[in-house]
């Protein structure tokens, strides 16, 4: 919830220990993300960026930056490091 007051937007996955119906519903499909079907929700909530926090995926990072390759004219990167990957969403597949 902290991090959030550092930019005041709306977050698809809520607040602290708030977690939105909405959320809850697409969690499997956003699970699978990047994927057609992901997108579809995001498209779906108007979202315009997206975070990936690396250190999730441990074994899975590099698999998950390889699903990523038919996606990138989708995603823009606009902040990276070691941990995390903010990317503007610029359009929906």
């Amino acid at each position: 919830m902290v991090y959030s007051t550092a930019h005041w937007q709306p977050l698809l996955n809520g607040y602290s220990d708030h977690i939105p119906q909405n959320f809850r519903d697409a969690a499997a499909v956003l699970d699978g993300f990047p994927s057609d079907d992901g997108f579809a929700v995001l498209r779906r909530a108007r979202v315009r960026y997206v975070t990936v926090n690396w250190g999730m995926f441990g074994p899975r990072r590099d698999e998950i930056r390889r699903r990523l390759k038919p996606y990138e004219e989708y995603l823009r990167p606009l902040a990276e490091d070691s941990t995390m990957t903010l990317f503007e969403v610029l359009r929906f597949p």
